[in-house]
């Protein structure tokens, strides 16, 4: 599970700022309540970022789904997929930056397919062939 994980985050992490061009066409499935969105950030000759949304939709390039705002400053950021997704589905996602005057340009987008874990099996009992 931990494994599992790791490499969910690593893959969205790669994704999310690899050049288009170099992206594998790839769809990954992801458990709503366990995956993590992970992302860089570098200033540039833009004003700084205040946070951070991810926008998500059904659809490439079409984001109805906003997350919250991410507390903005430093490189790394981090957002539970909950934060954005909370119904099973395909999905494509793209963070953008903001701050006081407006918002940046959608990263790159990363495609998956989450959906929910099944709950625990109950009832398990012995039974014993004579």
């Amino acid at each position: 599970d931990r494994a599992m994980k790791t490499l969910i985050v690593l893959w969205l992490a790669l994704a999310l700022f690899a050049p288009a061009h170099a992206q594998p066409p790839l769809t990954i499935n992801v458990a709503i309540d366990k995956a993590t969105f992970t992302w860089s950030w570098t200033q540039g000759t833009g004003g700084p970022a205040d946070g951070f949304r991810m926008k998500c939709g059904a659809t490439s390039g079409t984001y109805p789904l906003v997350s919250p705002p991410a507390a903005g400053g430093g490189a790394a950021r981090t957002m539970p997929l909950s934060g954005v997704v909370t119904a099973p589905g395909t999905y494509f996602c793209a963070v953008a930056a903001f701050n006081l005057f407006g918002e940046s340009a959608v990263s790159n987008e990363v495609n998956f397919t989450a959906g929910f874990r099944p709950d625990a099996a109950t009832g398990l009992v012995i039974v014993v062939v004579p």
